[in-house]
């Protein structure tokens, strides 16, 4: 009877996590957010170059650091588009380098998840000046909305 439950429980987590591995999001759609603590705003956009979206999509990745024409730590506001490729198993990750004041520069990193094809959980990574790291909750929004810190 134990070993019956056992193997139960490891093939629904198999099957759970072959689910969530398959999580595709709808090319075009935006899906945006504020980060938990208000340090950066994110925008992430789904691609597909090929009629295979599960093996060639890529991610636009727009990421705004502080509130416009507002400098907080040494760390001036800036939004930029980073650098994220490919999209594997409902995952990406893209990096940037900012300036941050003078000649000084600041990496980013913004990498997530999609939990849903409406759903995408991720994170921020940033100099300590402009937030450190920082979590996000982003949902699919209408191509009109803009998120604001």
């Amino acid at each position: 009877m134990r070993r019956a439950v056992s193997l139960a429980v490891v093939l629904l987590a198999a099957v759970a996590a072959t689910a969530l591995a398959a999580v595709i999001p709808i090319e075009g759609a935006d899906y945006d957010a504020v980060s938990a603590h208000k340090h950066y705003a994110v925008i992430v956009v789904m691609r597909c170059a090929h009629h295979n979206c599960r093996k060639y999509a890529t991610i636009d990745v727009t990421l705004t650091v502080g509130q416009p024409g507002v400098t907080t730590g040494g760390c001036p506001s800036a939004t930029d588009l980073l650098a994220a490729g490919a999209l594997t198993d409902g995952r990406f990750s893209g990096s940037e380098s900012f300036y941050l004041s003078g000649s000084r520069m600041g990496r980013f990193t913004v990498s997530g998840t999609f939990t849903a094809k409406h759903r995408l959980r991720g994170e921020v990574a940033g100099p300590r000046a402009c937030g450190g790291t920082d979590t996000f909750t982003a949902k699919r929004e209408p191509a009109s909305y803009q998120p604001t810190l």
